[in-house]
């Protein structure tokens, strides 16, 4: 990882100079390099890189963009490796409500957020919230993928184990 960290850090830079900060592409370098310092365990320094990506996202592609919900799960990743849930939490109930109101209850997107929400709630002991979004998030997977679906199994897997 150390190698593609310094060619990470070496690009962005190259967008920085050529694009600026806040242009898309360097943002996504930006993002790039977080993924890859979150795969590191490093994850203050990600998480700070997250949070410059999605203000500069949210700036110019407002804050339903599908760029910037993407942008929040990565953050919402990172703080919660540091043990961060309630900042976790908001910013998972923010990119739900988002995902509602523009995909509708039962869209894949809106589901994986259910059970990103429900695997916190489980790590907090808050086993019926945890219970109450793996049901909605089978719900969905289970209409819009079907029974069988890999997805809807390992969701069921998950409710099963809660239960």
């Amino acid at each position: 990882y150390e190698e593609s960290e310094a060619t990470n850090r070496r690009a962005l830079e190259g967008y920085e100079k050529c694009f600026g900060l806040d242009h898309p592409d360097t943002l996504m370098a930006v993002e790039n390099l977080s993924i890859l310092l979150l795969k590191q365990r490093k994850f203050i320094e990600s998480a700070k890189l997250f949070r410059h990506a999605l203000e500069s996202r949210e700036k110019t592609l407002g804050a339903d963009h599908p760029s910037v919900l993407s942008t929040i799960d990565n953050l919402a990743i990172a703080l919660e490796a540091q043990g961060k849930f309630a900042e976790t939490e908001e910013l998972l109930q923010r990119a739900l409500i988002t995902r509602e109101s523009a995909l509708g209850s039962e869209h894949p997107n809106v589901c994986e957020t259910l059970e990103s929400l429900a695997c916190l709630h489980e790590k907090q002991d808050r086993y019926s919230q945890a219970e109450e979004a793996y049901e909605r998030a089978y719900q969905g997977f289970s209409k819009t993928l079907g029974e069988h679906h890999l997805t809807t199994l390992e969701c069921t897997r998950k409710l099963k184990l809660l239960r």
